[in-house]
Formats: structure tokens, C-alpha cells, sequence
């Protein structure tokens, strides 16, 4: 289990959630279709509850004819869950077998090991009876196999729709949950632009039109702000450490820090801002601007969920602006932020 696999962590009972996790499914393609609900335990308990029973009957010995058990209707949310897991276990099916016939294709499998902890953190793909329906039953069907036509450019497509449907969000999903969806669905559109620009597909998908006054303007919170000043001052460091002719993105980046964080004061957000930000200790591999890039894009996806649909989708675009090049986006997965 990764160190991602929990992010929706709601108990429903712990003889429920082993039972249904003992219990692999057959093999779609490459994934496996779960039972495994490390996630969105809440939407899945009374479903779950079903057919768990269903299967303590039937090895006690219980004759079923005289037992109904249909799994209740799914709720609105559970439904958009499971469409969202069987998303992602279909675009990592998709990335390992595109990947069989490209096996040193480090960004198919880096799709593969990022929609696998997708999947893992929205409770898996539900399959009522994982190891075959009781007589009479037929366990509903999963999308979760490859495309017949499939292609580089089609495993673009879905990530991008993953992508948006993430950012939609679960309705009733609380604030924090949210958040990791925001994540994924920025984890998602990076893919994207790693496997178009590799495979040099066009048209490559983008960050959409970057507006920083209405960035500043839903992201007006003092946390924002003292993270963005920082940002920006780890990323002079490294500026500065470059070559003058090499690092044109780079300066550009920073001024379009520089007035993110002017719209944020003009939005009436008190300026707590320090003179020198404390720079961050590095562990093996990280840099000023993989730091700086982790600290704000956490604080940017706490801000957007409190912001409007129109705000949300501002600081989405600038987020993702901020990241240059493949080597930062890849930095950053699988969860930007978290």
C-alpha cells in the first residue's frame, strides 16, 4: 500500500473493509477492477454491506433462493466515484499496454504508477462479488478496458477528461477531500502534457488562459501570500544560479509571481509578508524550486476550495503555469501539493 492509498479516510466498520479487501477481482487488461476501499469508505458501506453478507451465507451453507441480494441503488456520489476510479484503472490499463510495446517509456509508466495511487485513493473500482455472482446475480459491468483504438493521443484524451471531472468534484465531497481531487486532476493534466510533448502530439494540452488578477483575487489569504513571497524568493536563488542567457522562463515566472502577489494585496488581504524568507532544508534530490513549487501549490489547492467555480478554476490554471518544464511536473507527482 503506497503512502497515498488513504487520502479519503472514513471508517464503516472494520469487518466490512477486510472483507471486501481480501477479495482480489479478475484481471482487467493489466489492473486489477478492486473491491479495495482504503477511500470513500462513507458512499460504499451499505452497498458494501450487501453483498459481504451475501457471501458469509453462501460459506455457512445458506441456500439463497429465498434471499434477496440486490445491492441497494448507488447514490449520486457513489456513482461518481466509481465512474472516477474506473477512470483511472482504465487510463493505467491503457499506459501498460501502450507501455508492452515501449517498455523503456518512462512516462507511460510514470501514468501507470500515478493513476494506480489515483484509483487506490478513491477506493478502488467496486465489484459487488468479486469472485463470481451468487446463482441468479450478475455483477454490473466496469469500464475499466482499454480503448480498441487506443494511442498515445487517446491516453491524452483521457487523462485530460479524468482531469476535469476530478475538478468538478463528488457533490457533498468535504473541503479536504476536495483538495486531493484538485490534486489529482492536476497530476492528471501534467501527464498529459508529459506524454503529448514526448510523443510530440498536437495539439498539446495546456494550462488554459493564466489570469492573475482573478487569481489573486479568490486566493486572498495571508497563508497564500507569505507562500508566494517565499516561492519567489527560493526561486531568485536558483535564477540567479544560471546561466543569463538559459533562465528567460525562469525571470518570467517570478514576475509573474511578483504581481500575483500585488493583486492579492489589492484584494484587501493584510500584507504579512516577510523581508527574507527562511530558506527550507533540502533533502536528496529537491531544489529551491522544487520547494518552492511544493509549498505553494499546497497552499494555492487549500485556497481554491473555499473559492467559487470561477475562482476554482483561476488558481487551477495558475498552479499548473508555475510548473515549466516535464522535469518539475514530474517532480511533483503523483499529487502536486500533497
Amino acid at each position: 500500500m503506497s503512502e497515498h492509498d488513504d487520502l479519503f479516510d472514513f471508517d464503516i466498520g472494520e469487518s466490512a473493509s477486510s472483507s471486501a479487501q481480501s477479495k482480489p477481482a479478475p484481471s482487467v487488461t493489466g489492473k486489477t477492477a478492486t473491491t479495495t476501499v482504503s477511500g470513500w469508505k462513507f458512499v460504499l458501506g451499505s452497498v458494501m454491506g450487501v453483498a459481504i453478507f451475501a457471501g458469509v451465507l453462501v460459506a455457512m451453507g445458506t441456500r439463497l433462493e429465498h434471499q434477496d441480494l440486490t445491492p441497494p441503488d448507488a447514490s449520486t456520489q457513489e456513482k461518481a466515484r466509481q465512474t472516477l476510479a474506473e477512470q483511472a484503472v482504465r487510463i493505467e490499463n491503457s499506459a501498460l499496454q501502450l507501455q508492452a510495446d515501449k517498455p523503456d517509456n518512462a512516462v507511460l509508466q510514470s501514468i501507470a504508477d500515478a493513476t494506480s495511487t489515483y484509483a487506490d485513493g478513491l477506493g478502488g473500482v467496486w465489484i459487488p462479488w468479486p469472485n463470481g455472482a451468487p446463482t441468479g446475480y450478475t455483477n454490473p459491468p466496469v469500464e475499466t478496458e482499454p480503448a480498441t483504438d487506443l494511442d498515445s493521443a487517446t491516453l491524452v484524451e483521457e487523462l485530460m477528461t479524468f482531469s476535469d471531472t476530478a475538478r468538478q468534484g463528488l457533490e457533498g465531497t468535504p473541503s479536504e477531500q476536495q483538495r486531493d481531487l484538485d490534486a489529482m486532476a492536476l497530476g492528471a493534466q501534467f501527464l498529459a502534457m508529459n506524454l503529448s510533448e514526448a510523443e510530440k502530439l498536437t495539439p498539446t494540452p495546456t494550462c488554459g488562459d493564466v489570469d492573475l488578477a482573478a487569481a489573486g483575487s479568490a486566493a486572498n489569504t495571508t497563508s497564500v501570500l507569505e507562500a508566494a513571497d517565499a516561492a519567489r524568493q527560493w526561486l531568485e536563488t536558483d535564477a540567479a544560479n544560471m546561466a543569463a542567457g538559459s533562465r528567460v522562463a525562469e525571470l518570467e515566472r517570478i514576475d509573474a509571481l511578483s504581481k500575483f502577489e500585488e493583486y492579492i494585496l489589492r484584494s484587501g488581504t493584510a500584507d504579512t509578508r516577510t523581508a527574507f524568507a527562511a530558506y527550507p532544508e533540502l533533502e536528496e534530490g529537491e531544489t529551491y524550486t522544487s520547494s518552492a513549487l511544493a509549498l505553494l501549490t499546497a497552499r494555492l489547492l487549500e485556497s481554491a476550495v473555499q473559492s467559487d467555480a470561477a475562482g476554482r478554476d483561476a488558481i487551477f490554471s495558475f498552479t499548473c503555469s508555475l510548473y515549466l518544464d516535464s522535469g518539475e511536473r514530474n517532480a511533483a507527482l503523483p499529487l502536486p501539493g500533497l
